[in-house]
This record gives C-alpha cells, structure tokens and sequence, in this order.
C-alpha cells in the first residue's frame, strides 16, 4: 500500500514499467517478525496475529490511477501476463496471488 503514488507518476509519463505485486493477502514483514523471534509454531495463529489485505482490488487500484492491471491466479497465468504487458505502451501491475500461508522462508508458491 505504499506504491500508489508511484503508479500515478508512471501513468503520467507513460513509463513502460511492470509492477509486481507478490499478493499473499497480508503484510510479509509482520509475518517474517513473528517467526524470527519464535512468536508462534502455529502458521493458522502466525496469519491470524499479522496484518491482513483481505480484499483489496489492486488490479482496480492500478486502472483508477491510469494503469493498466492484470490479476495472476496460476502458475500458467504467469508468463503470458508478462508477455502481454511488454506489448502495453505504459505501466502494468501484475496482482499474482499467492499463498497466504507462505510467511516467505522458501521460494514462495502461487495459490
């Protein structure tokens, strides 16, 4: 939630720049804390204890500042929506879901 001004200078300009957001649905930093200093062994507690973005539209986000979005629900989604976004004249932001139980200590796993 810290990238909408960026997103509307790239659109302003028409900077061919594609953001990923890597969507697990909360805020990775809060989870990577919790399990560094030992706060929980549960996962289902470690996500209930950190701050969740349950429902953000960030596809929507990006068309309402003049760029362009695509959602990545799979893993075959995925280099397609790069592809088509090197052919957009302009910003694109690629929402790939991921796992929102993946507190990020290995490569992380699309849902």
């Amino acid at each position: 939630m810290y990238y909408p001004s960026a997103l509307w200078t790239a659109a302003r300009y028409r900077l061919q720049v594609l953001y990923v957001i890597c969507n697990n649905g909360g805020y990775m930093a809060m989870k990577d804390n919790y399990r560094l200093l030992g706060a929980t062994s549960k996962p289902e507690l470690l996500w209930k204890l950190t701050s969740e973005f349950q429902g953000i539209d960030y596809v929507g986000l990006a068309e309402s500042l003049g760029v362009s979005g695509r959602r990545v629900q799979t893993p075959a989604e995925l280099e397609p929506a790069i592809r088509a976004a090197a052919d957009i004249d302009g910003p694109t932001v690629l929402d790939v879901l991921l796992d929102p139980m993946d507190a990020g200590f290995h490569r992380p796993r699309l849902r």
